[in-house]
């Protein structure tokens, strides 16, 4: 990573190459006339911001948007339906244990993972959203990034990471993070938007037919990734994990100018995908359910 900017400066930029490919020359897919961009690996085809905001401006950031505690819990319950499904889709395959929720927000996917089964731990960077998932469940939370949190080696038997990943600043390393500290039996959830359905739907004629504005998206923002379903399966062979199987994500809630049919959408493609798994990256929100590559790490 190269900074640019005076030293210990909110206004730092960071130049990145791809996570996947490295120091591939990428070619500008959204300029927005800000000094960071979006660009495209041409190797694996994930859209990635660089130059992007320094890291201490998006932690900045994650504090101001998630200061408003009764803004908080809106954006959590929006996805009170998401989130349940897809703890009855993990429990079938790990029905107790320890579960770590990596950017847990305010705690809510703690409610669907019974106590009685289940010693429950969080990981949240924005301070008011960790506090109220401390006060509201019986869960352990740390405020910060996972490797701060310096968890034993091999403690976890669930990591999920949902609706996050897009803003982890160096993907690799907190891959290899969980990777440390998941049993070797564990299991790794994580959820993403399909880069056709997200990318199609945030600039573009459609995003001006549906939101009266050529692009949703900035360049001056904490999305950092938006991952090709290649290339992320690359990352994660590369930080040790095995893909288990890819699920589109249902019981989704239409908002403001998304289409009604959100829902029977997503449920569509998830159709589709069972015998044409080219068209998951259609998909409005994908879980990714990764196993530890036992042949890498482990005798």
């Amino acid at each position: 990573m190269i900074t640019i900017g005076e030293p210990h400066s909110e206004n730092i930029l960071e130049m990145v190459g791809c996570p996947i490919c490295g120091d591939l020359p990428g070619k500008v897919w959204l300029d927005d006339g800000k000094p960071t961009r979006y660009v495209r690996c041409p190797g694996c085809g994930t859209v990635y911001l660089s130059p992007r905001l320094s890291k201490i401006t998006r932690i900045a950031g994650f504090n101001t948007k998630y200061s408003d505690i009764s803004n908080t819990k809106a954006l959590a319950e929006a996805r009170r339906s998401v989130l349940q499904i897809e703890a009855q889709i993990l429990q079938k395959l790990k029905s107790s244990g320890k579960l770590l929720d990596v950017g847990c927000n305010n705690g809510l996917f703690f409610e669907f993972f019974d106590k009685s089964n289940w010693l429950r731990y969080g990981v949240e960077i924005a301070e008011a959203a960790a506090s109220v998932a401390q006060q509201n469940h019986d869960a352990q939370i740390f405020t910060g990034t996972l490797t701060a949190a310096h968890f034993p080696d091999r403690l976890f038997d669930l990591v999920t990471m949902i609706d996050m990943f897009y803003h982890v600043d160096d993907p690799h390393s907190v891959l290899a993070e969980v990777r440390r500290i998941l049993k070797p039996n564990g299991l790794m959830a994580i959820e993403i938007a399909g880069q056709a359905y997200m990318l199609t739907r945030s600039r573009g004629l459609i995003c001006f037919l549906l939101s009266k504005q050529w692009t949703r998206l900035r360049t001056d923002s904490t999305y950092l990734y938006w991952y090709s379903l290649p290339g992320l399966e690359r990352l994660l062979r590369k930080s040790g994990f095995r893909v288990r199987e890819w699920l589109v994500v249902t019981g989704l809630k239409s908002s403001g100018a998304e289409p009604a049919f959100l829902d029977q959408y997503a449920r569509f493609i998830g159709w589709v995908s069972r015998d044409h798994s080219r068209y998951l990256t259609w998909a409005p929100k994908i879980l990714c359910i990764a196993l530890p590559d036992s042949r890498d790490f482990y005798p």
